[in-house]
């Protein structure tokens, strides 16, 4: 039972964390552009491909939620299936939707957010499908609990700090190189 409120929590506090990045994202994504001195030229497509990337946030989080808790059961080759479907999905994408679509940035933005929901959705399909265990997510009765979601944050906080603070220093870094 406490099993089944951890990996409720978690896939709520994924959802819930992705929709706070897509909106601290659209809303910073000029500031970001701004310290890694963006080419003025290159602002406005930036800009796009940061605000469809930002959209992407809530199906990351849940993908990289939903294959810890299947590698967690024990299969760790799903996940990479997954992942690697996804990637495929990504470059048919990128090029259907750069022959589509006039804006380049925006297709390949779209392509990315899209493959994006393909990994989610079959991670999620995945831990639905488990016929048993404490890994089992039954979608319609998820079982949520603020404790064992400040558990998760506590656990997880120090690895999604050191994870920002590799992103910072990219942005440093392009932002030496503009």
């Amino acid at each position: 039972e406490r099993a089944q409120k951890i990996i409720g929590s978690s896939l709520v506090l994924s959802v819930m964390a992705g929709v706070i990045v897509l909106v601290v994202g659209i809303v910073s994504a000029p500031w970001f552009l701004d310290i890694s001195s963006c080419p003025e030229n290159s602002y406005n497509g930036a800009l796009i491909y940061m605000n469809i990337y930002f959209a992407a946030c809530p199906t990351i989080l849940v993908y990289n939620f939903a294959s810890a808790i299947i590698r967690v059961s024990g299969d760790s080759r799903s996940p990479f299936i997954y992942i690697l479907i996804s990637g495929v999905a990504n470059v048919f994408l990128n090029v259907i939707l750069c022959f589509v679509m006039e804006e380049k940035v925006a297709a390949v933005a779209i392509a990315t957010l899209v493959s994006n929901m393909v990994g989610a959705t079959l991670a999620v399909i995945h831990l639905a499908r488990i016929k048993e265990g404490p890994c089992r997510v039954n979608i319609k009765k998820l079982q949520f609990s603020w404790r064992e979601m400040g558990n998760v944050i506590l656990l997880g906080f120090p690895a999604a700090f050191t994870s920002a603070l590799y992103s910072i220093s990219n942005v440093q870094i392009q932002g030496a190189i503009n």
